[in-house]
């Protein structure tokens, strides 16, 4: 599978969420010299998502080189349409990883805070999990050993959280929120550094996970769009963290090639771009209101809680009872697409509930804009493909630009409409497909176009410029324009690797899927 002339090493940088609208900006501001001087190097451009252009699904679909379909990943969490539940997304039902391939070529790997990397599986090399990590207490390293020594080698460094900031501070106090952003930015560097003394890696990554909170949080005060653009607050924001970032980012580049004298390649990407976020949809109540979805009453004893609970000060909203036998589509999400699940069985009942369904939404309209709402309707069979595809949503809906859709319904909902505010939402920003790439080094070419480059595209390219052939399953293209003639491609020997040698659908227990639950309903991706 390998062509054993090639030495290179290849470095990998994730800047999550990262955006040019944002980059350019800060690159002009003369916050981020040290990117700047890498596109001067090399090549750079949009990098396209995934459908949704969610950090699980695209960072799932880098990994594998394969779609959210196979992965059975599109969000961080689904729905299992036997027992009406949700479920934890984690690294268990990933197909196998150009991390596992370049392992089986003899290549040594090192992952630091990748996401779907959770549960870690084995590879030839060291894995430091990400954001899905349930705690400190949980096995989140490859080797089981490396945590202890990372948490002593670093002192501080922890699982990416907000428990000591409530995101609405994030507006009122910046400074401080943007300190603990940089703490995070920094501790990343220090363990990558650490990880890089311990071992000569073949193909390393180290993801930055702070960029999309920041700008999730942040991006009204940072975007000239918002209403709430603020060019002091956009420098201070530029100054301390992109500033930051930079430097973090160039300290573990020269340090990734001070290793070896060989050559090396380096690629600095993201999964998804971003964009203002004007409006949420509130599509289980759009359901519900068209006939599609039937909500019973909570039980008395749940609303006597309720009740006392608000009576107490205490904040929090009560989960509809469905009534399945009277519902016909169900919804669930929150922040970009919508996701859709028809309930009947009746094949000639579903066809008539999908065209009034599609009518409706494509009748769904702002009162205030009067701007439609959906951008595209995707069926299923149109985005996914593979072992997964069945866990997938019926629909995928996607929105028009600064709009997103919430599955979930509550009975106190005013309106299917809801303008995004600094008071009640810490999403400010929202997805957007556009992603970045940049990369240099040797047999790069500089200022080639990446029109049409997919995340998809990566795995692929990655495996390529080590010397490994790719699997004839993944679905990418190599991006052979970014290289020179020096850049051959490997012939593949037929060998398609198991999905992974961990035990299937090993995941979360019960406390872990809470301990990830918390985390991202506090960072405002679950309701």
């Amino acid at each position: 599978m390998s062509n054993s002339t090639v030495s290179r090493r290849i470095l990998l940088i994730g800047i999550d969420g990262g955006c040019w609208s944002v980059l350019n900006r800060a690159i002009e501001a003369g916050t981020m010299p040290y990117l700047q001087a890498v596109r001067q190097k090399g090549s750079w451009g949009n990098l396209r998502s995934t459908i949704p252009p969610k950090t699980p699904a695209a960072w799932g679909t880098f990994q594998t080189g394969k779609n959210p379909g196979a992965n059975g990943i599109f969000d961080f969490v689904w729905w299992d349409r036997a027992s009406r539940q949700t479920r934890c997304a984690s690294s268990a039902s990933l197909e196998t990883t150009l991390w596992e391939y370049a392992s089986l070529a003899g290549r040594q790997v090192g992952l630091l805070n990748v996401p779907m990397t959770y549960p870690p599986r084995p590879i030839r090399g060291q894995v430091v999990c990400g954001i899905l990590t349930p705690s400190l207490d949980s096995e989140w390293t490859y080797p089981a050993s490396l945590k202890t020594e990372l948490l002593r080698a670093v002192p501080g460094y922890h699982i990416f959280n907000l428990d000591d900031m409530p995101f609405r501070s994030a507006r009122r106090q910046p400074e401080l929120f943007l300190s603990m952003m940089c703490e995070a930015v920094e501790k990343r560097g220090q363990a990558a550094r650490f990880l890089l003394e311990r071992e000569l890696f073949d193909l390393f990554m180290v993801h930055f996970q702070a960029s999309d909170v920041v700008q999730h949080g942040l991006w009204g005060f940072m975007s000239p769009d918002h209403p709430d653009y603020d060019a002091g607050v956009c420098r201070l924001i530029f100054e301390r963290f992109y500033r930051k970032l930079d430097e973090e980012i160039r300290r573990v580049v020269e340090f990734f090639q001070g290793c070896s004298a060989g050559p090396v390649v380096t690629m600095i990407l993201s999964d998804h771009g971003f964009q203002t976020h004007r409006k949420r949809v509130h599509l289980g109540a759009f359901l519900v209101g068209k006939g599609f979805l039937s909500v019973q009453k909570p039980p008395v004893s749940v609303r006597m809680r309720e009740w006392v609970g608000r009576f107490r000060g205490r904040k929090g909203k009560t989960k509809p009872v469905y009534d399945w036998e009277k519902s016909r589509v169900f919804s669930f999400s929150q922040g970009n697409d919508g996701f859709l699940y028809f309930l009947e069985e009746d094949e000639g009942r579903r066809v008539r509930t999908e065209e009034e369904l599609r009518r409706q939404l494509e009748m769904l309209v702002d009162p205030e804009t009067g701007e439609k709402a959906v951008r595209r309707i995707w069926r299923r069979e149109e985005l996914y493909r593979g072992k997964y595809a069945d866990r997938m949503p019926d629909w995928v809906v996607e929105p028009a630009e600064g709009y997103s859709f919430t599955g979930d319904y509550f009975a106190d909902q005013k309106g299917l409409f809801r303008a995004v505010c600094c008071e009640r939402d810490f999403h400010l920003g929202m997805h957007h497909p556009d992603g970045i790439l940049a990369i240099f080094g040797d047999s790069v070419q500089s200022g080639v176009s990446l029109d049409g480059a997919r995340l998809l595209d990566l795995a692929p390219t990655i495996l390529t410029g080590l010397g490994i052939a790719v699997p004839a399953d993944m679905e990418g293209r190599v991006l052979l324009e970014l290289f020179d003639e020096t850049m051959k491609p490997a012939v593949f020997d037929g060998k398609v690797l198991p999905r992974s040698s961990r035990e299937e659908g090993k995941g979360y227990t019960d406390e872990e899927a809470d301990q990830v639950e918390k985390r991202l309903r506090d960072l405002g991706y679950i309701e």
